[in-house]
This record gives structure tokens, sequence and C-alpha cells, in this order.
């Protein structure tokens, strides 16, 4: 039961993050400082979906955070939280006009959303995204190479 529960919050942290993406940060452009920022340079040099560009930018972390961050568990819950985020972000894309001229609000209300859907994947022992490189790092610094 505990499983199926952790799959409803990564389903709903993931569209919660994609809804934030294309509704408030994308549109505006306003990134927040993770996979989103490199993402929205690799659509424009390269003409790459936006979602498509983070989850190619997400492999090494999913690889560095398998090796050292727990193996098969760990990329079963933050692959699949990923492949949510992409398809979100990628078939939601275009779907929403920019809420509001404002910048402030765009970031504010975008935070807040795209913030509680990474709180619903951290409650489901997953982990949103470019965080995992920098454990994965930590971890092969304190535990040893």
């Amino acid at each position: 039961m505990a499983d199926i529960w952790d799959v409803g919050l990564l389903l709903l942290g993931g569209c919660m993050v994609a809804v934030s993406v294309n509704l408030f940060l994308a549109p505006a452009p306003i990134p927040d400082g993770t996979m989103l920022s490199l993402g929205m340079i690799a659509q424009h040099l390269f003409g790459l979906p936006l979602g498509t560009a983070m989850l190619l930018l997400r492999i090494p972390g999913l690889f560095f955070g398998f090796r050292y961050l727990g193996r098969w568990p760990f990329l079963l819950r933050t692959g699949f939280t990923a492949l949510v985020v992409t398809f979100a972000i990628d078939l939601s894309a275009g779907r929403f006009a920019l809420v509001s001229a404002n910048p402030i609000l765009n970031a504010l209300y975008g935070g807040a959303l795209s913030g509680l859907g990474m709180g619903l994947i951290s409650a489901a022992a997953a982990i949103p995204g470019a965080p995992v490189c920098t454990r994965a790092f930590c971890s092969w610094l304190l535990v040893g190479r």
C-alpha cells in the first residue's frame, strides 16, 4: 500500500512541477536555478523540447546517484520522477498562457507550486532534480572513491 501511495505522490509532484514550469516559469522566462536553467539554455541552443533537454541533463546525476546513493531503489524512484516531469513538461508545453506580465508574481507562484511538487517528490523518497549530483558527489567524497 505504501508503494501505491509513493507512486501517487511522485505523479502528483511531477505534474505540479511541470505545471509550474509551463504556466509560470518558462513563459516568463524565469529559470529556477536547477535543471530548468540548463534545460532552457539547451532548448535555445539545440532546439530540443524543454523536458527532453532536462532529462538528458539529468542522466549523469542518475548515474552517480545509482552508484553512490542507493542503487535500484534510488534509480527506480528518481528515474520514474524524471520521466514523469519530462513527459508532463513536454506534453503540456504551449497549452498555458502567461498568467501575469509581472515577473515577480510569476516567480512567486511558480516557486510555490514547484516547491510543493518537489516536497511531494521528496516525501516519496525520491530526489527531484539537481540535488542528485550534489548528494552523490558528497557521498563520493565522504565515503570514499
